[in-house]
């Protein structure tokens, strides 16, 4: 891990080792790219967590540090039914119920992920809406939008 942009740009090592292997990194992105398209198997999915390792093996994450007070996580959990509200830390928290877990993002088949939101420095952007758009994709879509839905939001410290 990367602390700020400006130790990965003057990294000449790191530059120096991204550069000899850019046909490499090419072809992993090339290969995460056509998999955007297809249909989630187990082989896709490992094939893209391969391209994934082989990518961060030479292109470092940057890392975000959080000042516990005064920054929090917010997640937001679409409620099931018309004006009802989860009233439970752990029932908008991490999916428990692993056996009904599909591959997503970030996850296997029964990998559980906690998908959360963090404030930005753009005081335009409301973490807590965020969180909702992340949860629920219809928000943002232009062709099929929904119209109305209820979400229960949490902060984590």
């Amino acid at each position: 891990m990367i602390d700020d942009i400006n130790s990965f740009s003057s990294n000449k090592k790191l530059i120096a080792d991204i550069e000899e292997n850019l046909p490499d990194l090419i072809s992993e992105f090339q290969n995460i790219k056509d998999l955007r398209n297809l249909s989630v198997t187990d082989q896709r999915f490992d094939s893209a967590i391969q391209s994934f390792y082989k990518l961060f093996s030479y292109i470092p994450l940057i890392m975000t540090y959080l000042n516990p007070s005064d920054k929090y996580i917010f997640r937001a959990r679409s409620n099931e039914k018309k004006n009802f509200l989860y009233t439970k830390k752990d029932e908008i928290s991490y999916n428990k119920n692993f056996n009904k877990i599909k591959a997503g993002r970030f996850n296997q088949p029964t990998e559980s992920v906690f998908y959360g939101t963090l404030p930005v420095g753009n005081a335009q952007i409301n973490p807590s809406a965020a969180a909702c758009f992340e949860t629920c994709k219809g928000l943002i879509n232009k062709e099929n939008p929904v119209q109305l839905k209820d979400f229960t939001i949490g902060r984590w410290l």
